[in-house]
């Protein structure tokens, strides 16, 4: 609970994954968020607004095998790329596909 006059937050929204969130990133809009979760082959773009979901696969082949996990992950200066590190000792260069 807030306290009159005191600082604190408020929940905005919250949804449960498939698995467990290993790395979650900001976009430069503010506004959508990046979440990889353990297990699992797709970046899934939340929009934080409206609560939409964009899942983006990671595998090059587009095919649903899991190989690595993506534990963390940063944006690029101009938004643009995304750079995400595996448990496999990788790291993979992607494109930001996410449009507003």
């Amino acid at each position: 609970t807030r306290e009159e006059g005191g600082e604190g937050f408020v929940l905005a929204r919250q949804r449960e994954m498939v698995t467990l969130p290993e790395a979650i990133c900001f976009l430069d809009d503010g506004v959508t968020l990046v979440v990889s979760c353990r297990d699992d082959n797709y970046f899934h773009y939340l929009d934080t607004g409206d609560g939409t979901e964009m899942k983006v696969n990671m595998n090059a082949l587009g095919d649903d095998h899991v190989s690595f996990t993506v534990l963390d992950m940063v944006l690029s200066p101009n938004g643009k790329m995304l750079l995400a590190s595996t448990d496999r000792s990788r790291l993979i260069l992607f494109v930001v596909t996410w449009i507003r």
